[in-house]
């Protein structure tokens, strides 16, 4: 069967569909002490903040914004670190322990 909904033009935006499901139909608390909302709201503010620096990355990258190398290092180094907080807070909403 083929769904009348347009498929999403680009990952980020299929991204932040599966974020949206994930965030509606999870009821499973996966760490004893937290509460899921808390779970919920530090996933949503990792992937933006990720997203935030991974903006300006392609700015550069993708763009042609210019940059000095001190400056791209520390770009990457944020993405990266952004990155990561993103990754561990989308394990804990999923349940997964590393």
């Amino acid at each position: 069967m083929v769904s009348s909904r347009a498929a999403p033009k680009d990952a980020a935006n299929r991204h932040s569909q599966a974020f949206k499901i994930a965030l509606h139909s999870s009821r499973i608390d996966a760490r004893p002490g937290v509460q899921m909302e808390d779970m919920r709201r530090e996933y949503a503010e990792a992937f933006e903040a990720w997203q935030e620096q991974l903006r300006a990355l392609h700015r550069v990258l993708l763009d042609g914004e210019r940059m000095e190398p001190p400056k791209l290092k520390g770009l990457l180094n944020r993405e990266a670190r952004a990155k990561e907080r993103y990754d561990v807070a989308r394990r804990r909403l999923l349940g997964i322990s590393e």
